[in-house]
């Protein structure tokens, strides 16, 4: 849940860090298409960490093998 939160929090860091706050921006902002693009993209940014962690327990007892040899 930890790495959901702290990876959706980077990913909402990552696309607004920086944006310029135009007139064409604002409006933007309060479409509902934007929104759900938003949404989208913060759910992909959750899940992210989780796959990783999940890869890395996967495959740690693989590098430990290749390792041994």
């Amino acid at each position: 849940m930890l790495l959901s939160v702290l990876g959706a929090a980077a990913g909402l860091a990552i696309l607004f860090y920086g944006s310029p706050s135009s007139e064409k921006s604002r409006a933007l902002v309060g479409m509902p298409e934007f929104i759900t693009w938003v949404f989208i993209n913060d759910v992909l940014f959750a899940l992210y960490p989780i796959l990783l962690a999940l890869l890395w327990l996967r495959f740690r007892p693989r590098k430990e093998a290749f390792q041994k040899a």
